[in-house]
């Protein structure tokens, strides 16, 4: 919460500042300071590293990259990839949920959307989700879950 009352400080001082000039701000430079103040702000709902039951490895940035773990009795939501962006983008989504017991459950947050991913009966899925600007966010919710997960986000339009 300090963290957001912090950078929401900082963008109404850089846009004071701005204000008391005599030529007008270039648009361009305040899209780009309010790009990165999305960004800050979005950053604060994906889980840290170390509170996640398995291993993520961010490729470009934090929409895609891989996600693997071994789960026994894990409960709780992770927040594995996403953030919040001006930027629309289109993430695909593909990989492997084998249960053993317990349940896990896949879903996206797109904007004020949320939807759970379709798991087919042996474990795989795959989808392509088109993010607009906002918040979006790739989400696991355990429930006494048993099993591994295998999860990978990329920038590819469809399946190899």
């Amino acid at each position: 919460m300090k963290k957001m009352i912090s950078l929401l400080l900082i963008l109404c001082l850089l846009f004071g500042f701005t204000a008391c000039q005599k030529k007008e701000p270039d648009p361009q430079k305040v899209l780009n300071v309010y790009e990165k103040f999305v960004e800050a702000c979005g950053k604060t709902q994906v889980s840290e590293d170390k509170k996640l039951q398995g291993e993520r490895h961010l490729s470009e940035d934090a929409y895609v990259g891989s996600y693997l773990a071994t789960c026994e009795k894990a409960n709780g939501r992770e927040v594995i990839f996403g953030g919040g962006s001006l930027k629309e983008r289109t993430v695909f989504l593909h990989g492997t949920l084998k249960t053993e017991s317990g349940k896990a459950t896949l879903s996206v947050r797109l904007g004020e959307k949320k939807q759970e991913i379709p798991v087919n009966e042996d474990g795989s899925f795959e989808t392509s989700l088109e993010m607009q600007g906002g918040g979006n966010y790739i989400m696991l919710d355990y429930a006494d879950f048993n099993g591994t997960v295998t999860l990978y986000a990329d920038y590819r339009k469809e399946a190899e």
